[in-house]
């Protein structure tokens, strides 16, 4: 008799990223890690609107006239200069959130693996280190999830919203 197969991956979700955070594990989308990654090293280049319009994708510049100017203002003009020390955190834009962390794992996973917190400050889900990751990692690549490790992850959170 043959196993049955694993269950499918959480819809639209094939591969995700874990490294480690101070007492935890942490995982994000692959494709938003990558993202994230490419958006952080444009933004080096970016001194003008114009360099931001050229060098980010759509909606990362959406996202960055969202946290920079008022929805009536108008695009600025390309040789306007971009000042960057105007962002909400400057240097860590776009960044991941910790308390996100549960929005992107199955459910069952985390019941099984996780165990959640809540303070004044933040919500999320722990993962514990002492097996390296291997159960968890395990259970999500038996979930049809492609798992592999990064040990600058940490480097894309920033702990509230």
């Amino acid at each position: 008799m043959r196993p049955d197969p694993p269950p499918p991956p959480a819809p639209g979700l094939s591969a995700l990223v874990c490294g480690s955070a101070e007492h935890s594990l942490i995982f994000a989308p692959a494709n938003l890690v990558d993202d994230v990654r490419r958006t952080r090293a444009a933004m080096e280049k970016v001194d003008t609107w114009g360099d931001a319009r050229r060098l980010l994708t759509p909606q990362r510049y959406a996202e960055l006239l969202d946290e920079l100017l008022a929805r009536v203002d108008p695009d600025p003009p390309d040789d306007e200069p971009l000042d960057q020390s105007d962002l909400s955190r400057p240097g860590e834009w776009p960044c991941l959130f910790y308390s996100q962390v549960v929005d992107w794992l199955p459910a069952d996973i985390i019941e099984e693996h996780g165990e959640y917190f809540s303070t004044m400050m933040d919500t999320g889900v722990i993962f514990d280190t002492e097996d390296g990751g291997d159960a968890v990692c395990g259970a999500l690549e038996g979930a049809g999830i492609s798992v592999r490790w990064d040990d600058r992850l940490d480097d894309l959170f920033v702990d509230t919203e």
